[in-house]
């Protein structure tokens, strides 16, 4: 792997640590317990939140990466009673940046976890 790739590969992983490492203290601020439940509610409000406001793509994308990790271990149940308000965020982001190919391509894997 040539110096260039590597860099940006390091890259998105600091955005991705960087984005675990805020939701962590978010949720340890709220005296929650760390739970798929609690990071995925954390995760769903970043997205929801990003929609008023301009947020760097690669945010965007380390928050779809990290939901992609909670979803295959967060209850069905919770899927089912959130599904709604899980379709409008994830439309409304994709609006948002309908031109990203990897952001549309980490909306299909999480959908198709």
């Amino acid at each position: 792997m040539n110096q260039i790739n590597l860099f940006f590969l390091k890259k998105k992983k600091f955005k991705t640590l960087a984005v675990l490492a805020a939701i962590e203290d978010i949720i340890d601020e709220s005296s929650k317990k760390r739970s798929p439940t609690t990071y995925f509610a954390s995760l769903m409000t970043f997205l929801e939140q990003q929609q008023s406001v301009s947020t760097e793509e690669n945010f965007t994308n380390a928050v779809f990466q990290l939901l992609a990790i909670i979803f295959k271990r967060l209850s069905p149940m919770v899927l089912r009673a959130k599904f709604s308000e899980i379709t409008i965020i994830i439309s409304s982001t994709l609006e948002n940046h309908f031109e990203s190919a990897l952001i549309v391509r980490h909306v299909r894997l999480l959908l198709f976890f």
